[in-house]
């Protein structure tokens, strides 16, 4: 069952203190109470059909008085009542002199009024504008879109008044903004929003004013549907207004109530909550249900500041009734864990407790992964709000509010450092930041030790092309040095020799000695044709051939016996490729091959010459076989033939073996061609 002495209805839509102390609430739908601070009861005055001495209407939108003991409540839909707390009664103000039909229909549908100086009344409707009401003289005008008087004005609809210490009334209205009203010379200034001005005020529609005095000045405060505004009045030239919104802090732009506390502290209701501001530092503290609030949401300029400095919300639950110098923060400053660590959504395992990690280690793989956190501040976790920064990834911190939860994807390999701080329920940010380092290792591939490896690696190949430059520039000089001594030795000495037989030739005058010596000149230049088709067929890349050697060694053979009775037997095995070798190999076991050749020519008188050549994976042999005569080596040994095939051998690097038992066998083994 209801307690009939608690508040008659949770909508509260206003609030006036007598000169007894008692707080006077007006609500929608449950008439008017008044509240004894001293034993916390509400009595309740509400509309009853059958009493003509009670309330015009139970949707109370304004109280005010003028301290003459008498109290005016407005209604929306009853119009406008005097009551008189000593007996008891309300009057209802049905008709005023000076108003039209029209407009004392529509003074039952009031949303604000207030008192100046001069016992006038201001009433602000809800259809047919702003009507003046002097008590004294018991006459009213009336300023709307077709006012009669007092200048036109152009808002029928207005939400709240606010006369300030300087005699002007600041109108708030439904759609056209803020406008003022000098008092004395009835003269009205809009200050309409515009969206393209950010120094006029935030929005159009206007739910609360206030005026705040001090030593550092005066200031007009204006709640609008888009934001706080605020403006210096005093200030000569075009007003300008500042704003304060979500932006700056403020969990909504609709704001519905202003007050001002003792230490020069704005508070402000909205549709979110209430926001206490401080002017001087600009700091803006929040608070919503979980600090106790009736509800989230306010109503429309119903709040009151008290004598004694207590500060009165009303909203759709009730109403908050506070001494902002009681409300206390919290200095409590919260450790923040880890509470969670995931790889690509699935929770890493560790050997310790999560609470103790300092140090994480992963692959260059493992490069998604999440954390999740909390701080240690049990009174109103919800509150709780959370900043966080990947060193070597996050330039600053990044505010997540109350998001427990941070995830990084593609990070690249090396060290970095996670760090997370949070607020206590009161938005106090702890000074213990969580710290745990990370270390995504790189792949082999991009290692210290790897590139180091690689480096080397690069150097070594750069040395071996540089060696196998030099092989080969040493090569090239080698063959040089060879063309040029087989040149100097060959063709040098048959030249010299020719040079002799010619000038024989010349001193001589014997028939017989001439054709001698012209025959040797012939000969000797055919042994140096067959030199120079040596060296240059030795030299020619197009002669680097396993098949050209065979080819070549074949066509010499076969030509040094065309004209001798010898049989002739050439075997081959592994010989017919396309295989290259150097040019040094091939010059060298040919040079050999045609000396061996040469000598059976003229000197074995063999009539069986039997040449293998075997190429296999054990290496190159080359036997020559004949089954002439033979020879002495103890002579031989001073020749040069001999002397040159050993050289070309050593030059091979091959073992060369010479038999003289049976004819003349000679075997050449060296690496495999």
């Amino acid at each position: 069952e209801k307690d009939r002495f608690s508040l008659s209805n949770n909508y509260v839509t206003s609030f006036y203190e007598d000169g007894g102390g008692y707080i006077w609430v007006g609500t929608e739908g449950g008439g008017l109470n008044r509240l004894d601070r001293k034993t916390g009861k509400f009595i309740v005055y509400h509309h009853n059909t059958e009493d003509p001495w009670s309330m015009a209407g139970n949707n109370v939108s304004a109280i005010t008085g003028n301290g003459s003991g008498k109290i005016w409540v407005a209604t929306r839909g009853g119009g406008l009542d005097r009551f008189d707390p000593l007996h008891g009664r309300f009057s209802h103000i049905n008709t005023i002199k000076g108003l039209l039909k029209v407009e004392q229909k529509g003074l039952k549908y009031i949303n604000d009024m207030c008192f100046s100086p001069g016992n006038v009344l201001w009433i602000a409707t809800d259809n047919v504008g702003l009507i003046r009401y002097d008590l004294t003289a018991d006459k009213a005008m009336t300023f709307n879109s077709a006012s009669r008087s007092g200048g036109n004005f152009p808002g029928n609809s207005l939400l709240t008044l606010w006369p300030d210490t300087k005699g002007v009334l600041w109108i708030g209205t439904w759609g056209i903004g803020l406008y003022s009203l000098d008092m004395h010379t009835l003269r009205f200034t809009a200050y309409p929003a515009d969206e393209t001005d950010t120094l006029a005020i935030a929005g159009n529609i206007v739910h609360v004013i206030r005026e705040t005095v001090d030593s550092s000045g005066r200031m007009v405060w204006v709640g609008t549907s888009k934001g706080l505004s605020f403006m210096d009045p005093d200030q000569p030239g075009k007003p300008v207004f500042r704003r304060l919104t979500m932006k700056d802090g403020l969990p909504s732009n609709i704001v519905y109530g202003i007050l001002r506390d003792n230490a020069g502290r704005l508070w402000i209701s909205t549709n979110r909550g209430i926001s206490r501001y401080d002017p001087v530092t600009r700091q803006i503290k929040n608070f919503d249900i979980h600090d106790g609030l009736q509800s989230n949401e306010f109503n429309g300029h119903s709040c009151l500041r008290l004598k004694d400095g207590t500060l009165i919300f009303g909203g759709i639950k009730g109403f908050n009734m506070f001494h902002p110098e009681q409300i206390s923060e919290s200095t409590y400053e919260p450790a923040v864990v880890l509470t969670s660590f995931r790889v690509f959504n699935r929770e890493m395992k560790f050997d310790k407790a999560l609470q103790e990690v300092k140090k994480i280690i992963l692959t260059y793989k493992q490069n998604f992964f999440s954390f999740e956190f909390t701080a240690l501040d049990f009174t109103q976790p919800a509150r709780l709000k959370y900043a966080y920064r990947m060193e070597g990834v996050d330039k600053d911190w990044i505010f997540s509010g109350t998001r427990r939860y941070a995830s990084y994807t593609n990070i690249s390999p090396g060290d970095y450092v996670f760090r997370v701080k949070g607020t206590n329920s009161d938005g106090v940010w702890s000074s213990h930041v969580l710290s745990i380092d990370i270390t995504i290792k790189p792949p082999y591939w991009k290692t210290w030790w790897f590139r180091t490896l690689e480096a080397i690696l690069f150097l070594l190949i750069l040395y071996g092309l540089h060696r196998m430059q030099l092989q080969k520039l040493l090569a090239v000089e080698r063959l040089r040095v060879r063309i040029a001594s087989d040149l100097h030795d060959d063709v040098g000495s048959a030249l010299t020799r020719i040079s002799i037989a010619s000038e024989q030739m010349q001193t001589t005058k014997e028939h017989n000695r001439m054709i001698t010596l012209s025959k040797t000149i012939g000969h000797i230049s055919r042994d140096i044709i067959s030199t120079m088709s040596d060296i240059i067929w030795s030299i020619d890349a197009r002669n680097d051939t396993l098949v050209q050697l065979t080819d070549r060694m074949q066509d010499f053979v076969y030509t040094a016996f065309s004209m001798k009775n010898v049989k002739v037997e050439f075997q081959q095995h592994g010989m017919r490729k396309k295989k290259k070798i150097p040019v040094d190999y091939r010059q060298n076991i040919f040079y050999i091959f045609k000396e061996v050749i040469n000598n059976i020519v003229k000197h074995a008188d063999a009539t069986e010459v039997n040449i293998k050549l075997n190429n296999t994976e054990r290496g190159f042999t080359m036997e020559i076989l004949d089954n002439g005569k033979g020879f002495d080596p103890d002579r031989v040994k001073k020749g040069n033939g001999l002397k040159n095939i050993r050289m070309r051998a050593e030059r091979l690097k091959a073992k060369l073996e010479i038999i003289t038992d049976q004819g003349v066998r000679i075997i050449l083994r060296m690496k495999r061609l």
